[in-house]
């Protein structure tokens, strides 16, 4: 399809707003746990132990490791990678999808293509533009190459590997080599990311539900946010909050299978296809692991890619899946304004104060996992991991032992108990004893309430820094803690060194 020239500015107009989108973006924790642990890997046997509750293979973490071994920081090191990958998904888009030009420019604006996928620096970035790659070259043999790099971003996308191979071959695209390398890589990924022992699924006390029933209603909160079009970034609403959210995202998590399939109607093939990702993507978010937006976006991208090969057929865009292009760009366009306007995260605020402030040498303690990563990513030193009372610079571990300990009792929101507050409090005034007699705590906002209800005068706020998101969920609170020092503390070791292989 031929389009007019006038078409060449919209899409640099396009990637423009890409690319401020990206270099604007706050990282959090989830982007800088991974770039972190691309930094502190140095070794085979580092890279397959430290991946044990990533949930990812690691070629993401392999190109984060080519802008930090140029000595670029964490932050600027995921703005690096991410780039190219932003504005190549956005290129294939605009000049290689079989869709008319109106219908391109709001591929371009789709939530998940402009902001989960192009702001925000994960493997499904990467994943997205390997999807787009493979469908745009599938007549040609080197399509394979992408097709085998899918498994690498992760297990829905060893799915969608499956569904790619099964075109190709449709369509008698078969390279034996891509096919050998297909294979290959989709049994590194499953090996690679086999969970660790102590894996907390969905159902694991104090994860996310207490059943079957209150993990499909967590699913299906989770996927309305893929059909309407809301700015949720602050966090899925919980089924508790009021009916006028959770009735709306309730609504749209239900119909979201049921509009996938109708989207590819009436290829009979392509519905039975999609529904068997859908299914699978559901029982993961139930049984294993609570999926979140992001993805239950690979639905949609699985209907963009069947609905491609259709167009490119000869078929009709059906109506249901104009409609669904048409939402998702009306909600990207919303977040990324609004992202303008509310970073996504506070890390850039919690950094100015460390400078401003001259806690750059303090002891951090982060209390909940993964937000360690920010102190990390913004000081180039360890934390200390309460749970083990070791230096780490990523989330490591996982603890459900200790979990139970602080969440005895847990009210409705998951906030600890009095009994619960009063064991953590003591940990941390053990670790600040050894640390010298002064700690700085990292908290997010649900973690307020535990050291209030164990309150001592050891504890005072000394900052906070509020993300000004609907529920606050990347609201920080830094407290200090003073205690007498003990003299005959050990000092803290790697955590590596106490956690067995």
């Amino acid at each position: 399809m031929r389009l007019a020239p006038v078409w060449a500015v919209v899409f640099v107009a396009l990637a423009f707003f890409q690319i401020t989108l990206v270099w604007t973006h706050v990282p959090w924790m989830d982007e800088l746990q991974a770039v972190l642990l691309a930094r502190d890997s140095r070794s085979l046997s580092d890279w397959y132990w430290n991946f044990r509750y990533e949930g990812h293979p690691p070629l993401w973490h392999l190109l984060l490791k080519l802008p930090l071994m140029l000595g670029f920081s964490p932050a600027i090191s995921l703005k690096l990678l991410l780039t190219p990958i932003a504005v190549g998904t956005l290129a294939l888009i605009a000049f290689k999808a079989p869709f008319a030009p109106h219908w391109r420019l709001l591929l371009g604006l789709n939530y998940f293509f402009l902001f989960e996928y192009g702001a925000i620096a994960r493997p499904y970035s990467l994943g997205g533009l390997l999807l787009l790659a493979a469908l745009a070259w599938r007549r040609h043999p080197m399509a394979w190459l992408p097709v085998a790099l899918l498994p690498t971003c992760g297990l829905q996308f060893v799915l969608l590997t499956l569904v790619m191979g099964w075109l190709l071959w449709r369509e008698r695209s078969i390279w034996v080599p891509g096919v050998g390398l297909t294979l290959a890589s989709i049994l590194v990924a499953l090996i690679w990311i086999y969970p660790a022992p102590d894996f907390q699924s969905s159902l694991s006390p104090g994860v996310l539900a207490t059943s079957y029933v209150e993990s499909l209603k967590w699913a299906i909160l989770r996927a309305g946010v893929v059909l309407f079009p809301m700015d949720l970034q602050g966090g899925p609403a919980a089924w508790t909050q009021p009916v006028g959210m959770t009735t709306l995202l309730a609504a749209g998590g239900a119909m979201l299978p049921a509009w996938a399939l109708a989207s590819l109607w009436p290829n009979r093939t392509f519905v039975l296809v999609a529904g068997a990702f859908v299914t699978a993507t559901f029982a993961i978010s139930i049984f294993s692991f609570g999926l979140s937006a992001r993805h239950f976006g690979l639905i949609f991208l699985l209907a963009l890619a069947l609905t491609w090969v259709r167009l490119q057929e000869g078929e009709r865009l059906n109506a249901v899946f104009g409609a669904w292009i048409f939402m998702l760009g009306l909600q990207g366009a919303v977040v990324a304004a609004t992202s303008f306007q509310h970073p996504f995260a506070t890390t850039r605020d919690l950094a100015a104060w460390i400078q401003t402030s001259g806690e750059t040498e303090a002891v951090f303690v982060p209390v909940g996992v993964g937000i360690g990563a920010e102190i990390t990513a913004v000081t180039a030193r360890p934390t200390i991991d309460h749970v083990h009372s070791c230096l780490q610079t990523f989330a490591r571990t996982r603890a459900p032992a200790y979990a139970l300990r602080l969440r005895a009792a847990a009210g409705p929101r998951g906030d600890l108990s009095a009994e619960g507050g009063r064991v953590l409090v003591g940990d941390l005034e053990r670790i600040a004893a050894r640390a010298g007699g002064r700690i700085l705590i990292l908290a997010d906002r649900p973690r307020r309430e535990l050291i209030e209800l164990a309150a001592r005068p050891s504890i005072r706020v000394i900052a906070t820094f509020a993300d000004h998101r609907p529920g606050g969920q990347f609201d920080r609170w830094i407290y200090e803690m003073r205690m007498a020092p003990d003299p005959g503390g050990a000092p803290f070791p790697d955590c590596r060194d106490l956690i067995p292989r």
